[in-house]
């Protein structure tokens, strides 16, 4: 079934849902030769570009599509703390908040816990 051309103009291009999996679920480790891999050096100064990159992006960008892919791929692991950036950029909509919230699993607090006081302070964060 071919696509409507409303529905082609919000399709990401490869390069760029790539480089969305780069920042948000660091994707570009897989593609790291051995011997970067194995230097610390090396590997803390691609980190800190990756994350420089990450937040560059969520500052600046201006796409809708591209804020929602990001909340798809992202790694939870890394915290939530761009995740509150995504939400803040004006263009993230109300499906992308939605999609952060769902994932969240908010009903797992909600099962767990009687009183945001009973939650670890580590998990406030996560």
């Amino acid at each position: 079934m071919e696509k409507s051309e409303q529905e082609k103009a919000y399709l990401l291009s490869d390069e760029k849902i790539s480089f969305i999996s780069d920042i948000a679920n660091d994707e570009w480790v897989y593609r790291l030769p051995k011997e970067k891999q194995e230097s610390e050096e090396e590997f803390d100064r691609l980190s800190s570009a990756m994350d420089q990159a990450c937040t560059e992006f969520l500052k600046t960008t201006n796409s809708t599509e591209e804020l929602h892919e990001f909340a798809e791929r992202y790694n939870w692991d890394k915290g939530t703390e761009w995740l509150i950036d995504l939400v803040r950029n004006p263009a993230c909509d109300k499906n992308t908040a939605l999609l952060i919230f769902w994932l969240a699993i908010p009903a797992d607090y909600q099962e767990n816990y009687t009183s945001r006081a009973e939650i670890e302070d580590w998990n406030l964060d996560h």
